[in-house]
């Protein structure tokens, strides 16, 4: 027999991909612009009557479960399971009288350790729902994104940077800029869609984000001439590309040649590369040392031929596309919003 609940939240949160300016908030305070993909994470928040621990469940694609008894808040596993339980930990102010007996559980379209922002998305849709069940209304999406941050970057000590979570709470295209570290920087959303097909390509080799921004801040830190011409040169292109992408008819032949630009720092800002081939499709590998081929014939890099996906995870869909703003149970969802409640 299924447990009973006294009452049930669920929140959603899509995934993203960085167009430009991917880590350039931690190195040089700079902007970045963002899109968020039609592949969402759901939480669901359910509380009970009959005490006990907090039960902590991931379902597809990990299906893990674990106890967590409410004395043990900051006490982590190490485990994926740890991502829901710093949630639960910075939300626990509003949330601990419902903590007892409560299920949080995860389940999720959205690639892990591919490189657009699934621990983001596991983060800001669990606080989503731990705020709106603990404090019986629908939170701002900059509190959600706050204490998100908090879980990863103070909790877990991801390494994380704000603009994955504001990129995933606030969904659409944005342009994220810097600001203080406590407050956070701004976001200007500017359009629900890219309107552009986009095509994930996953290699399947799972990286952590901590692992990767680790290696990338050292590289930074010691002055590696790659990762330096990219910081140098990141910010002029997004300059251009948020212009390219605010005019009335938007040219995406030109706005894969700014993409291209890139190529030749050296440095995979996506962890992986990227490509635009007129209006046909944006092409964003997911896993860094990824080449894409370029369906007009061109190569990235010289090294197309390298490219051996074996799973793709999104056959042209509009990046932002489905989803939905902060809305009540039952009311319709809008293309491209990031957090979405039922």
């Amino acid at each position: 027999m299924g447990r009973v609940f006294a009452s049930m939240v669920a929140a959603s949160a899509p995934g993203r991909i960085c167009l430009v300016g991917e880590s350039l908030d931690w190195m040089i305070r700079g902007e970045s612009v963002v899109a968020t993909v039609p592949l969402r994470t759901t939480v669901t928040v359910g509380t009970s009557r009959h005490g006990g621990p907090v039960t902590l469940r991931s379902g597809h694609p990990l299906r893990l479960t674990r106890p967590l008894p409410t004395s043990a808040l900051g006490t982590y596993a190490g485990d994926p399971l740890d991502l829901l339980q710093a949630t639960v930990k910075v939300t626990a102010p509003e949330c601990r009288p419902m903590l007892p007996g409560a299920l949080v559980e995860s389940s999720s379209t959205v690639p892990i350790g591919a490189g657009v922002s699934s621990s983001a998305a596991v983060t800001v849709a669990a606080v989503a729902a731990l705020l709106a069940l603990g404090q019986g209304t629908l939170p701002d999406r900059r509190e959600v994104s706050r204490r998100a941050f908090t879980a990863e970057t103070e909790e877990l000590r991801s390494g994380a940077g704000w603009m994955d979570f504001l990129s995933v709470s606030y969904g659409g295209v944005c342009v994220i800029r810097p600001g203080e570290y406590r407050q956070g920087p701004t976001v200007t959303r500017f359009a629900d869609e890219l309107g552009v097909p986009v095509v994930l390509v996953d290699t399947c080799q799972r990286r952590a984000t901590s692992r990767a921004l680790t290696d990338k801040r050292n590289r930074y830190a010691c002055g590696e001439s790659d990762i330096m011409l990219y910081a140098k040169s990141a910010p002029l292109l997004v300059t251009e590309l948020l212009s390219a992408l605010t005019e009335p008819r938007i040219d995406y032949g030109h706005v894969g040649s700014i993409a291209h630009r890139l190529r030749p720092c050296g440095f995979d800002h996506q962890r992986g590369a990227r490509a635009v081939a007129g209006p046909g499709a944006l092409l964003d590998t997911v896993d860094r040392g990824m080449r894409v081929p370029v369906p007009t014939g061109r190569r990235v890099r010289g090294e197309a031929d390298r490219l051996r996906p074996r799973r793709v995870h999104v056959r042209a869909r509009p990046v932002g596309g489905v989803g939905g703003g902060p809305v009540g149970p039952g009311a319709a969802s809008g293309p491209g919003d990031g957090v979405h409640y039922r």
